[in-house]
């Protein structure tokens, strides 16, 4: 029993006060000291003796401590020992396939995760920390206390705005852009985004991205040229951001610049957003990370892939994303959903442009005939319809209107790309046989069915001119059947199918889709006279 000692004064000898541990304390403490020492006996006097050979522990270095948490151990047989005795007891040389060799992920400046490959400076720094510290203890206690910090990027002031549009047109237009845009090309969740305006619009910070982002969903569902300057003049801020918002705020500008046919500036600003994408490792799956955080940036990233894939397919560019999309997961679906989006969609979405990236490989490779590829890739395509869930091959009739553009749209990227796939053998009058007729009967067939779902969503007022790729299906759409008119001006079915799709083509403010009305126009004519 211990007394306390304030006000008594006590003469004889204090015996020490007796330590409790209970048998089962003990013997974990036991198996501790024996895994890291094995052989040791448990005696006091060998406790003792032991104790008094431990040397004290090395100082730890001083590199930013966010390294330490994040990267992983560096490989160590990198590290050669001198005479043997350098390494640490218990550390034993790892094996040359660390995941260091492949890069990792480090915060920079601005607390910004991002993944590093194994050849940047920053990972270089941290293996030679790591190493120091695990291999050269008494190196590692020497090391000053004052470091440079070799990271890249400075934090970013977040003031707010006093330009940004009033508070009812941002959700006005917000509510547009994720019925029309969103729902088929997810750029954020509709929480995340009326949460951005609301702060924006209140007393709390936001990011120079944010604020862009806002402008430009009001530019481009407006079509406002003062809210896009303003945007205009913070995306050298956006970019030197480089964060999730900035890649949000730029696939934003692009998709505007797309609208005011300026493709190619578009184009270069989507390789900004790409770029970042890397950096932030947005590609790369690890095991740290939150599921509803590793289920945002992997739809962000196939959004990225499928916008670069059609613009590599409209422009004939080379490919922003040189990653395998064969070794990226798709979206599961389970934790992100929005009202209209349909569930599965993004998992769908991703398989095909998995897909698309195989047509544009098939089409660019220099063969006389490729013939065989394109059966494989063909019957791989079917092979993706059939597997779809039964909600997203349903007739348009019964789909919900929430759900009904999302679906749609889904459709017409499949038959869009058999046609990308085949329409060289409606072209190329060089292709003869059953095989090629084949194929030409597939791209006609895809092609009727391209039209259709075109003219149905113009019946069912889910038709977009805020979102470009509704054009640009509608405009190659169109030059596909020109084409199967000319060769056959005899076909009843053809003209009925030219009349519907010119006058769908001017629902769209643009000149390339005016001069395809005017070519239709000019065939029509054509046509009569001769009869």
């Amino acid at each position: 029993m211990r007394v306390r000692q304030t006000d008594v004064q006590i003469l004889s000898p204090v015996i020490r006060p007796y330590y409790h541990t209970s048998k089962e304390q003990f013997e974990l403490m036991a198996a501790i000291v024996q895994h890291y020492t094995p052989g040791i006996p448990l005696s006091v006097e060998s406790l003792r003796t032991f104790v008094s050979k431990l040397q004290a522990a090395p100082q730890q270095p001083d590199f930013p401590t966010e390294l330490a948490q994040q990267v992983p151990p560096a490989d160590t047989s990198s590290c050669s020992p001198v005479d043997g005795g350098h390494l640490l007891p218990g550390v034993a040389a790892k094996d040359s396939a660390s995941p260091m060799s492949e890069g990792s992920f480090i915060s920079d400046a601005t607390r910004q995760r991002r993944f590093n490959g194994a050849s940047s400076y920053a990972v270089l720094q941290s293996k030679v920390s790591l190493c120091i510290t695990r291999s050269f203890p008494r190196l590692a206690a020497l090391q000053p206390s004052g470091t440079f910090d070799l990271r890249e990027g400075e934090p970013l002031s977040n003031k707010q705005d006093a330009a940004l549009p009033d508070r009812k047109t941002c959700e006005r237009c917000s509510v547009v852009f994720l019925r029309f845009v969103n729902c088929v090309f997810y750029v954020l969740g509709p929480e995340k985004l009326f949460d951005a305006i609301v702060r924006a619009h209140g007393n709390a910070e936001v990011s120079v991205s944010t604020q862009a982002m806002i402008q430009l969903i009001v530019a481009l569902i407006d079509d406002d040229p003062h809210h896009f300057e303003l945007a205009s003049k913070k995306m050298e801020s956006v970019i030197e951001e480089g964060s999730v918002e900035s890649i949000q705020a730029i696939i934003v500008m692009a998709l505007y610049r797309l609208k005011k046919s300026q493709r190619n500036t578009s184009w270069v600003v989507l390789g900004s957003a790409i770029r970042i994408a890397q950096s932030l490792g947005l590609h790369v799956a690890t095991d740290d990370e939150s599921p509803l955080w590793a289920e945002q940036k992997t739809k962000l990233w196939w959004s990225l892939c499928d916008l670069d894939q059609w613009f590599t397919s409209v422009l004939g560019r080379s490919l922003g994303i040189t990653v395998d999309l064969s070794t990226i997961g798709s979206p599961s679906d389970n934790l992100i959903g929005a009202p209209n989006m349909p569930p599965m969609y993004a998992f769908a979405s991703a398989r095909l442009t998995r897909l698309l990236s195989r047509t544009l490989q098939c089409n660019s490779e220099k063969h006389c005939d490729n013939g065989n590829a394109i059966d494989q890739l063909i019957q791989d395509l079917y092979g993706w319809w059939e597997s779809l869930p039964q909600h997203l091959t349903i007739p348009a009739a019964a789909i919900p209107p929430s759900l009904l553009r999302a679906t749609l749209y889904l459709r017409l990227r499949y038959h869009c790309i058999i046609v990308l796939l085949t329409q060289s053998y409606l072209f190329n009058a060089t292709f003869s046989g059953s095989d090629a007729d084949h194929r030409m009967n597939i791209c006609e067939d895809s092609n009727n069915k391209t039209i259709a779902t075109l003219i149905e969503m113009q019946e069912r007022d889910v038709l977009t001119s805020h979102f470009w790729f509704d054009s640009y299906h509608a405009v190659t759409c169109g030059l596909v059947l020109l084409i199967r008119i000319i060769k056959n001006p005899a076909s009843v079915d053809l003209r009925d199918m030219v009349i519907k799709l010119r006058s769908l083509l001017r629902m769209f403010p643009n000149r390339l889709h005016a001069f395809a009305v005017q070519c239709f126009d000019k065939v029509l004519e054509d046509i009569e006279h001769r009869q």
